[in-house]
């Protein structure tokens, strides 16, 4: 048996508007005065996530602790976009509800028969993704959960891609002995960083002349992980 590590976000499935969207739609419900769009919010989001800063050590934090955290990011966001102080801190509680609901979040169409087949030829599959303490059950949320062995987020394991440290936490709850791969859509966080731990990676859905692997779609990643 072999192993393949997957990314969540932007391989798996996405999220319409992604953070900046569940904002903003937050912002459309309780305040429509404010018009307050996508485009208001996302220029306060470029900082302040863990990802931004993967070389820190933010240590095992509670999913409580973590969204506290998040939230000063969220209310700061609202008030440059112009809402009030206390109406920003309002807002900031309930933007993890908003952005783990399913309805937002679409699978891509090659997904499913992908795990299907790779499952079928014995391959362990597990996330291993940049995300939020609930990513688990987001994924049972959305049907997935089956084809999985294990999902890790970075938010349970307190160091984020590409930093070293979390493919070492992800190699270590494996046979080191396994073929192992990694496959997602960010050329530095997913195939650079695997690559250096020493783990093949296929950049998918994006172009990166530096890759050796890629593939716009899943539909031919068990040719790849087979020939190799």
């Amino acid at each position: 048996m072999s192993v393949i590590f997957w990314v969540f976000d932007g391989t798996l499935a996405s999220r319409q508007g992604m953070w900046s969207g569940a904002l903003a739609n937050l912002a459309q419900q309780h305040f429509p005065d404010s018009e307050i769009t996508i485009d208001d919010i996302r220029p306060h989001l470029k900082t302040g996530f863990p990802w931004h800063e993967p070389l820190k050590n933010y240590g095992i934090r509670s999913s409580d602790d973590w969204w506290a955290e998040m939230q000063q990011v969220f209310s700061r966001a609202y008030r440059n976009a112009g809402l009030a102080s206390n109406d920003a801190r309002k807002l900031s509680r309930l933007v993890k509800g908003e952005f783990l609901n399913p309805q937002y979040w679409t699978i891509y169409d090659d997904v499913e028969e992908c795990l299907l087949k790779l499952t079928e030829l014995g391959w362990k599959q597990i996330i291993l993704s940049n995300h939020v303490p609930e990513l688990p059950t987001l994924v049972k949320a959305l049907g997935l959960s089956q084809y999985f062995d294990e999902i890790i987020s970075s938010a349970n394991v307190g160091f984020e891609k590409p930093y070293k440290a979390v493919y070492e936490a992800a190699k270590a709850r494996v046979n080191r002995q396994l073929k192992m791969w990694m496959i997602g859509d960010n050329y530095k966080a997913d195939v650079e960083g695997a690559e250096l731990c020493g783990i093949p990676a296929i950049l998918v859905r994006n172009h990166n002349e530096a890759a050796t692997r890629s593939s716009l779609s899943l539909s031919g990643i068990a040719d790849i992980v087979g020939e190799a």
